[in-house]
């Protein structure tokens, strides 16, 4: 039996209380405390140092019935009163009820109505200062990370919330999309150099959600800014979207993250911490929900060995981990969950300077061909190609990155795009998930099917490329609830029926379709005219896009990005 009690820290850090633990000799006892990854002993009062986030562990190890509490302890109260009510895996009937049932904890107004699963969500985040949301690519993680902060805000328990992207690009869906959908409150990005972001982060009073990405947390000026506007409660709520792209505990961004400490803090990513857990304390250290060290931490859940003895090749005590994290980690996947038919999700690129000044000059080069001769003549979709052509080579990486994301989680995916050879050149960047390609070029009927079959049937790969012309019609993808567009046709019905190969008969859950756009460029007109193609676009018979209002068409396709 083991006495355990809560009281200021001494020699943990970064936390205000710890757990003090005390029993008499014994050479078993004294075996187990030791197992522990952070224990101190502390000689005056004979007794063990114990971080409280390792309670789990400690129940873990002492087993809860031998354990008495003998001070005000409610942390510890609650974990062991969870760990008795704890209920068996529900079946999936019984957990689609639970989430058409679900009610808010509390009476909050939300922007937008939340599905049961981001109700849920919401009812664990209010209880917790530090959450992990870790739901798969589509189920609005984005919103459920919104929903809290804003809440705390009606509330008074935040003033400011500091969004950091791990994807660069990623900042502007927050900004232009996310915010303004769900939130009740404004938002800046901070971007440009180093001098224009510390100008708009002095204006940030102005604005509830300031975004900026992780890779700014390189800079040693931007870090001591935020960190000073941390430690002064401006900031008091922090975001990590893809907080995966801190895990690397050495570099200065994962540096620069762990220097900022606000009260609030959200992590999000479609990957289950437990898939990357060597690379996790990072950000786990910088949410306080670790408090080893990081080769205490590795030691604790790696086995390790290879040529230097220090590579990972093996895991171990992961019930523990999934315990010890279940306590602060929600993480829901589609087939649960009853959603709309398909989710149309928009992601917005960046360009670099050398990018950008490329870009203008091809567009350049265009409109003086064009100034030589009838527009009404000329056909955008040809006279555009190459600007569709030099956007498709950036959104390909922000795919690549999107398909490692979905590997991680078991998922198969579809690739659509108008032009073949963007689809052959993502396809050599991906070789090593052996992509299935399939376009004009394969006129083999039975051929095409076999791929089909590889990809529906046998699962030979769980990445599917093709042309909207080849692929967009007459097949059955519904393997796939990811249907990613590189680019689209300039015809919305072509698009739609694209999307559609996934989402028929045979859908087991679903269906999210990803539209990548680089900004300041023609895919963002091509876009517009998407939305408005009953103006610009009319389609005879044949199927071929014959374009009406020409001078307006290229204003729209070639004005001032």
């Amino acid at each position: 039996m083991i006495q355990v009690a809560k009281y200021p820290s001494i020699k943990v850090q970064n936390s205000k209380f710890s757990m003090f633990v005390k029993f008499k000799y014994d050479p078993d006892t004294l075996a187990l405390i030791k197992s522990l990854p952070s224990r101190y002993y502390e000689p005056t009062n004979k007794v063990w140092e114990v971080p409280i986030s390792d309670m789990d562990r400690l129940v873990g190890v002492f087993g809860k019935e031998n354990i008495e509490i003998f001070n005000d302890f409610p942390e510890l109260m609650a974990y062991l009163h969870l760990k008795e009510i704890k209920k068996e895996s529900l079946s999936l009937e019984e957990k689609l009820e639970f989430y058409k049932n679900i009610t808010c904890d509390i009476d909050y107004t939300f922007k937008t109505k939340p599905d049961g699963h981001q109700i849920e969500c919401f009812n664990k985040g209010i209880k917790l200062d530090s959450m992990i949301i870790t739901d798969v690519m589509g189920l609005g993680k984005t919103k459920e990370a919104i929903d809290l902060m804003d809440y705390r805000k009606s509330v008074g328990q935040i003033k400011h919330v500091l969004v950091i992207c791990g994807v660069n690009n990623i900042k502007y869906n927050w900004h232009t999309i996310e915010i303004p959908k769900h939130s009740k409150h404004n938002s800046q990005v901070i971007d440009g150099s180093t001098d224009k972001k510390l100008e708009k982060l002095n204006s940030y009073w102005m604005f509830f959600y300031n975004i900026i990405n992780i890779e700014s947390l390189r800079n040693k000026k931007i870090v001591a800014k935020l960190s000073q506007m941390c430690e002064s409660g401006a900031i008091s709520g922090i975001i990590v979207d893809e907080f995966h792209r801190a895990n690397n505990h050495k570099s200065e961004q994962g540096k620069g993250l762990r220097e900022l400490n606000a009260k609030y803090k959200i992590a999000l990513s479609g990957t289950p911490i437990t898939k990357r857990i060597d690379k996790s304390w990072s950000i786990l250290n910088w949410m306080g929900l670790e408090e080893s060290s990081y080769w205490g931490f590795k030691k604790r859940y790696c086995h390790l060995g290879g040529w230097t003895g220090y590579e990972v090749i093996g895991y171990k005590n992961l019930d523990e981990l999934h315990e010890r994290f279940d306590q602060y980690q929600i993480r829901r996947t589609k087939d649960i969950l009853c959603l709309p038919p398909k989710t149309h999700q928009t992601i917005y690129l960046d360009m670099t300077t050398e990018e950008h000044n490329e870009y203008k000059q091809i567009k350049r080069g265009i409109i003086r061909d064009l100034e030589s001769g009838a527009l009404d003549k000329i056909s955008p979709m040809a006279a555009t190609i190459k600007l569709r052509f030099f956007t498709d080579t950036i959104k390909a990486r922000a795919i690549k990155e999107t398909i490692e994301e979905l590997k991680e989680n078991d998922q198969a995916c579809v690739v659509f795009s108008m032009y073949k050879e963007a689809l052959y050149s993502l396809a050599n960047d991906i070789r090593k998930f052996n992509p299935l390609v399939l376009t004009g070029d394969i006129s083999s009927a039975e051929q095409r099917q076999q791929m089909i079959k590889s990809f529906q049937e046998d699962a030979w790969s769980d990445v599917l490329i093709g042309t909207i012309q080849a692929l967009g019609t007459g097949y059955t993808l519904t393997r796939s609830q990811y249907v990613l567009f590189l680019n689209k046709s300039w015809i919305v019905g072509e698009n739609e029926q694209a999307e559609d190969r996934c989402h028929r008969r045979g859908t087991t859950g679903n269906v999210t379709v990803v539209t990548y756009i680089v900004r300041g460029t023609i895919d963002e007109r091509v876009e517009d005219i998407l939305k408005n193609d009953k103006v610009y676009i009319d389609k005879v018979i044949d199927g071929v896009p014959i374009f009406k209002n020409t001078a307006s068409l290229w204003d729209t396709l070639l004005g001032d990005d």
